[in-house]
């Protein structure tokens, strides 16, 4: 039996809007302590994973292990309010998601694939050790890159000791954007290594901030290590609640 309960529906289904909008097929791992989300894009240029708490929900009540993989789209016809809260309930093949108001009550429902179990192949997944990052408010983080949006298509990111650079691709483009410790927000900068610079989409960034802001999250950690894919990584509500996504670097002759 899964059956899980909200009572902030807005905050929930927006959050999974959000991240459906990037990566709109996830796996998704329910188990007696949260439900973890992973997906990747068909390119592997971007992965983003969620795990929610079971401290998250108001009720949490799952028997066991359930691996599924679902179709985010469909949320984008649910329509959601300050005041609703919504019930989570798996049955046989199918998903639904009661959203219960004041007054009314609407039930949305989605087929699923039940697949798995694979928590040990992810479990087993290698780990990267970053050197390089800095962890700041989320308004500086993604302020400092929307700054580029319609002038580069790219954004250049460079670790000195000191400072984190961002640079953008455009043609006479003089933008440039340099972080630092005194940097109002800036919550610190770590630098382990020598001069590191790596180049990423732009879009990518973009749409990953999109969800970190559907989450509230109120910090965010932006890791960066040569050749490695860029990892953007934010708690919300509590520490055990997180949002990560992976960006892979473009390799520039």
């Amino acid at each position: 039996m899964i059956k899980l309960v909200s009572h902030d529906a807005m905050d929930l289904i927006n959050f999974l809007k959000a991240y459906g909008r990037v990566l709109p097929t996830p796996l998704i791992i329910f188990d007696r302590f949260g439900i973890y989300i992973s997906d990747t894009d068909e390119n592997l240029d971007i992965n983003g994973e969620i795990y929610l708490s079971s401290s998250y929900f108001e009720e949490y009540n799952v028997e066991g292990e359930k691996d599924i993989k679902l179709n985010l789209e469909f949320l984008k016809d649910v329509s959601v309010h300050s005041e609703d809260k919504v019930e989570i309930e798996l049955k046989n093949l199918q998903i639904y998601f009661k959203i219960i108001g004041n007054s009314t009550a609407r039930e949305y429902n989605q087929k699923i694939k039940s697949i798995g179990p694979i928590k040990d192949i992810i479990s087993r997944a290698p780990v990267i050790r970053y050197e390089n990052y800095i962890v700041a408010d989320y308004d500086v983080i993604a302020n400092s890159i929307r700054s580029f949006r319609g002038v580069s298509e790219t954004l250049k990111i460079t670790f000195e000791k000191d400072r984190v650079i961002l640079e953008g691709d455009g043609e006479g483009d003089d933008l440039r954007i340099e972080l630092t410790s005194r940097f109002g927000g800036v919550r610190g900068i770590s630098y382990g290594e020598e001069c590191t610079t790596a180049i990423y989409v732009l879009k990518h960034l973009l749409d990953a901030l999109n969800v970190f802001e559907n989450s509230k999250t109120p910090t965010l950690a932006l890791f960066v290590k040569d050749t490695y894919p860029l990892k953007l990584e934010g708690m919300f509500k509590n520490r055990f609640n997180r949002v990560r996504f992976y960006l892979q670097p473009l390799f520039v002759d």
